[in-house]
């Protein structure tokens, strides 16, 4: 109607019409072709619509957010571990200064069996310790009723990580070393409880202070 309206306005005799209607009849022709494909692609856009919605800005923060707490908390697993084993080296030392034996004794056992001297055998120990902290973060975020509400609790889990550490670790290396096992125990009660304190204190005091939600 536009058309037509437009035609006679401009004053278009009747044969000028007739001049168009190829060109409309093709114009019909593909607007008809056109639709169903159109229906039909109209899911697709609501589907494409859809997942922009859900990767929304919030959702994508949120997850950045989470993935960033996993990094801190395990970082702090690997930090406490160290630190806790660094202060069981010092009370291992201490304790064998004070039965007369030399301070590195232990860590030259370990050494010599693997080939090298007390270095190597405090280099060991010390990654072994940052290993059980790893595991320790990874527990922590991945139980749910081990999450840290409180320096008290991580306390606690810590403890109890250095008590279960004792026959898990003690065991095998009185074994390996051909000492006495109930002797290898009794020597690393201590050592091993200090390690889980601190191990259980980093990992709380850093997953509470900055207010880390898994």
């Amino acid at each position: 109607m536009k058309l037509v309206a437009l035609l006679l306005q401009c004053q278009v005799l009747p044969t000028d019409i007739a001049a168009f209607s190829p060109y409309l009849n093709r114009r019909s022709q593909y607007l008809a072709r056109a639709s169903p494909i159109l229906a039909r692609s109209t899911p697709t856009h609501n589907l494409h619509l859809q997942t922009l919605m859900h990767c929304s800005p919030h959702r994508v923060g949120k997850q950045n957010m989470r993935e960033n707490t996993y990094l801190i908390v395990v970082g702090l697993g690997l930090v406490g571990g160290l630190v806790g084993t660094v202060l069981m080296d010092v009370v291992m030392m201490i304790t064998f200064i004070s039965v007369g034996e030399p301070a590195d004794m232990f860590f030259t056992m370990v050494g010599e069996k693997l080939g090298g001297g007390a270095l190597l055998g405090i280099a060991i120990h010390n990654i072994t310790g940052m290993t059980g902290g790893f595991v320790f973060s990874i527990l922590v975020l991945g139980i749910v009723s081990l999450k840290l509400t409180s320096i008290r609790k991580g306390l606690k889990l810590g403890l109890a990580a250095g008590a279960v550490t004792i026959p898990l670790g003690c065991v095998p290396l009185a074994i390996w070393l051909g000492e006495s096992i109930l002797g290898v125990i009794a020597f690393s009660i201590l050592p091993h409880l200090v390690w889980g304190t601190v191990l259980g204190w980093t990992v709380a005091y850093g997953f509470l202070r900055f207010r880390i939600q898994p």
